[in-house]
């Protein structure tokens, strides 16, 4: 059985989401966007709902930075940064439940480039 918040999110947002990646918004536009359209990638939700589960085991949690790290790329893409950033900063993470330094480090890196592409 598939994931069953990626699939209502596709179904609600995911034409929404494609519309607005094809628009190639800025990283103001994308800030904001509601955030559900924004989340709404295919790519993001698989990736996403592969992680659940998963951060409580160390070697895990390294291939699941990886993977963090080979989907956003050369950090350019403000979707994708701002899809990462509000992954990295839900309550899980915000609260320590998981935390590593590469966790840290990563978020770190993200906020860096979010802010930037702000100004």
């Amino acid at each position: 059985m598939g994931d069953k918040r990626k699939i209502e999110t596709m179904e609600l947002y995911g034409e929404v989401c494609r519309l607005f990646a094809y628009s190639n918004p800025s990283a103001k536009e994308v800030r904001s966007a509601n955030i559900k359209i924004v989340v709404a990638e295919e790519e993001w939700q698989d990736l996403r709902s592969g992680f659940v589960g998963t951060w409580k085991y160390p070697e895990m949690m390294r291939s699941n930075i990886l993977k963090m790290r080979k989907y956003l790329g050369k950090m350019k893409n403000p979707l994708k940064i701002r899809r990462a950033l509000n992954y990295l900063t839900s309550s899980a993470f915000r609260i320590g439940i998981i935390s590593s330094d590469e966790i840290i480090q990563l978020r770190d890196e993200v906020r860096i480039v979010w802010a930037k592409m702000q100004e």
